[in-house]
């Protein structure tokens, strides 16, 4: 019962005082729910366990093309990953195959085009997946062998089938093969994102449908992996050495292994937890170092304006002292006042917290891995529960300090003259001084990081994508020729032409700004390493459509396509890091001892956000059919959509699938999201802490201005002149703010050449950026100064030097 009648009575204290209580709850709210947003998102991140079983002892196996010290990693031939794949089998070692593509439910009338992941039978096991229906895929002993069955994913089966549990046993057919419904995956299950390369899968089939072989080993792919466990009882280097030796056996026992005589093969183990997380906990860490930073900003505030607010209840307070409270009793009081107030402040939290995390959702999808993980849960309420209560005892601690026990007790009999108590001048200057520090912090990490986010995200394409789509083309089996194929594409492409909405159309094997690798490393004639580069096989008027500039040699010719020329392109990068010379025209190029190319042009790079840190540069061939893509550049993509474009291949053809439709200009700017992402996220914190510093150190400044009302009225008794004393205060007030500069610059400097020492990338902050933040901080406490003054100025003298 006491404690209820002491909340109601702390409740209804703070009810007379409404402004000082929304001030407090709306800034420790606005905070503490950036906190609590990013410490779920860290949560899941970093602290959170994987959803599959044993995540801890799985690895990502790759191919580690190496050379004179380079590695390549990534391209994985399809023998060497099934000769890993068998022999760790062999060892008593557990993994599992897959690979992820798009096809056609030809089944259907409508053809859809779905993503299919190809795995082998040990996936779901594997991974601690679960069947809500069904069975798992019928085990063979050889990957390259499997029934035609299919396992649906729990997506498809209420769209497709309307959740009918009868159907175990049903048929469909995937890019024109009959496949029998042997399952239905758990809703709960997620594939490990990374190596989801096309998003969500809507079924599984096995590795035996992708048509892959053992005797493959020059068509390498990004997309091809295998998910190896360990044994916890053995060592990681153990199993690298088996693997190690079954992919150089296989290289070295098939027919191709001429064309990698001068290369080392190695196994690649990367731990899966680390796959997924990526980039991420920086990202996430980031975000978290910048909430609390925003929160010590906002609590000094807090402070200055909870221990004002103590001050004017120093007659309430004298009262309770004087009938016998202690100053436990005091600091009891003061706890629950401040208890009140965070709590409150952290339930807005908990409300904008979700918000922002339904926001990052949306915003970050595909640029953080496990997103839809994020919620407010128990853990996270209990985070808020426990700063609350910290922030509570720090107030009320800071508060009961601020007051002399003894004193307060002879309040009541004194004549109230001269008892009035006041914020210290040493700790107002404390928390001017903590402020502007942290801010400074705070603008000097926000302007790096927005430098180096905005370089990415605004450097220039170097081509012209405006109004491209971009459509990867499915032909099917009635065009199995590579004359035939031909003949289709630049069908499609007059016709396309013909159109008035159409102004081009441009015939390549990928669109050059994508979420997808098509790389290759190449040697001299010699076998000597030149680089690992990207390709592509492109149409007679890609570079022209493209704006793309030549900048030495020429481009292909029809005859080049009809000959098949053994000629080639390079852009910019490729001729410097190869030959070490822009103009590598009449240089050569080698795939491998037999399949050399000359180089006839070059052209300028562009930019490809997804595969800038894995490459530096693209080489050109005469358009191949390996791969159907068609370009389309349309007067006004408002006029003639996606719907528009998929009726016109159909005219052409009924049985033509598009298995990847891309607005070229869409995806350049959704791969340089994150980035986007991160500047946006920098130069918010920057505001907002910029904000709650200036609003800080103004309430500090004006408060002790304020305070010197009797100084200020002798000094304007005995002939001080008002320059004089407005030069007085406004010094006094700015050797904090001058002191807290100085400590930022020189924490600031201090970091910035530590880190530079581990990497010369990280840009210099923005020196303009920083000095206009810190003038507006600076002029927010002149005005602090001044305006408080001028009224002292312009009042009566004599109620200054009475301080009223």
């Amino acid at each position: 019962m006491k404690i209820a009648s002491h909340f109601k009575q702390v409740m209804h204290g703070l009810q007379k005082t409404p402004g000082f209580t929304l001030i407090m709850v709306f800034t420790l709210a606005l905070t503490l729910g950036a906190l609590l947003a990013a410490f779920n998102l860290n949560q899941v991140v970093l602290l959170k366990p994987l959803p599959y079983q044993d995540a801890q002892q799985l690895y990502v196996l790759k191919q580690n093309l190496h050379q004179n010290g380079v590695d390549n990693i990534g391209g994985q031939g399809e023998g060497g990953q099934i000769a890993m794949y068998q022999a760790s089998k062999a060892a008593g070692y557990e993994s599992t195959m897959l690979t992820q593509r798009r096809g056609r439910i030809t089944s259907r009338a409508d053809k859809p085009v779905e993503v299919a992941m190809y795995v082998s039978h040990e996936y779901f096991p594997l991974l601690g997946a679960n069947l809500i229906l069904g069975r798992n895929f019928t085990p063979t002993e050889k990957i390259t062998n499997a029934l035609p069955e299919a396992i649906i994913s729990y997506g498809m089966w209420q769209s497709d089938f309307a959740a009918d549990e009868r159907v175990i046993g049903k048929s469909l057919a995937f890019n024109g093969v009959s496949l029998q419904i042997v399952g239905v995956i758990h809703d709960d299950f997620r594939d490990p994102e990374p190596l989801s390369f096309y998003g969500t899968s809507r079924l599984y089939l096995p590795m035996a449908q992708a048509g892959i072989s053992e005797n493959e080993f020059r068509n390498a792919s990004r997309n091809l992996v295998t998910i190896q466990k360990n044994d916890p009882l053995k060592h990681i280097s153990e199993l690298t050495g088996l693997l190690d030796s079954a992919l150089k056996n296989a290289v070295a026992n098939s027919d191709f292994a001429v064309d990698f005589k001068d290369y080392e093969y190695r196994a690649h183990l990367e731990p899966l937890p680390a796959v997924i997380k990526g980039d991420n906990p920086i990202i996430s860490l980031m975000v978290l170092a910048g909430a609390i930073v925003l929160l010590l900003i906002a609590f000094a505030n807090i402070v200055n304006l909870y221990l004002s607010h103590v001050i004017k209840k120093q007659s309430m307070l004298a009262i309770s002292a004087s009938v016998g409270a202690k100053p436990k009793h005091i600091f009891k009081h003061l706890f629950v006042e401040s208890l009140l107030i965070t709590l409150s402040a952290t339930a807005f939290g908990l409300l904008l917290a979700a918000w922002l995390l339904v926001l990052t959702q949306h915003l970050a999808q595909g640029s953080i891995n496990r997103l839809d993980e994020l919620g407010i849960n128990l853990i996270t309420v209990l985070f808020a529960v426990g700063i609350a209560v910290v922030l509570s005892f720090i107030l009320a601690w800071v508060g009961s300090k601020s007051i002399d026990h003894e004193q307060l007790k002879q309040q009541l009999t004194s004549s109230g003259k001269g008892t009035q108590k006041q914020i210290s001048a040493t700790l107002r200057k404390a928390l001017v001084i903590s402020q502007v520090a942290l801010t400074g912090l705070m603008l000097f990490a926000t302007s790096t990081v927005l430098q180096s986010t905005l370089k990415m995200a605004t450097k220039p394409l170097g081509l012209n994508v405006e109004n491209i789509y971009s459509l990867q083309i499915e032909a099917g089996d009635n065009y199995p020729s590579r004359e035939a194929k031909l003949v289709l594409i630049e069908q499609l492409k007059q016709h396309f032409l013909a159109l008035p909405e159409v102004e081009a159309a441009i015939k390549s094997t990928i669109s050059p700004i994508r979420k997808g690798d098509f790389s290759s490393p190449f040697t001299d004639s010699q076998g000597e390493r030149l680089g690992l580069f990207g390709f592509n096989t492109v149409g007679l008027d890609y570079f022209s459509v493209l704006e793309q500039p030549v900048l030495y040699g020429r481009t292909f010719t029809q005859a080049d396509i009809e000959d098949k020329a053994k000629v080639m392109l390079v852009s910019r990068a490729v001729a410097l890091e190869a030959f070490g010379k822009e103009n590598a025209v009449g240089e050569s190029m080698f795939f491998s001892p037999e399949q050399g190319f000359k180089i006839i042009g070059v052209v300028d790079d562009h930019y490809n956000a997804f595969t800038e840190s894995k490459y530096q540069g693209v080489t050109y061939f005469a358009m191949s059919p390996m791969r159907l893509n068609l370009m389309v550049k349309v007067s006004d993509k408002a006029s003639f959509t996606q719907t528009d474009i998929v009726r016109e291949v159909e005219r052409v053809d009924a049985s033509l699938a598009i298995l990847e439709f891309l607005d070229v200009e869409q995806t350049s700017q959704d791969l340089v999201f994150k980035y986007r992402l991160a500047a946006w996220l920098s130069g918010c914190l920057s505001v907002l802490a910029l904000f709650l510093a200036c609003a800080g150190i103004y309430g500090v400044v004006s408060y002790g201005t304020q305070m010197r009302r009797f100084e200020l009225g002798v000094r304007m008794a005995v002939g001080a002149k008002p320059k004089r004393i407005i030069k007085l205060v406004v010094t006094d007030a700015f050797i904090p703010l001058l002191i807290g500069i100085g400590v930022s610059l020189l924490i600031a400097a201090g970091v910035y050449h530590y880190a530079y020492q581990y990497s010369n990338l990280i840009p210099a902050p923005d020196p303009l950026q920083v000095t206009m933040s810190l003038i507006l901080l600076l002029g927010f406490s002149y005005m602090a100064c001044i305006i408080p003054v001028k009224q002292i100025l312009k009042s009566d003298l004599v109620a200054a030097l009475r301080n009223q």
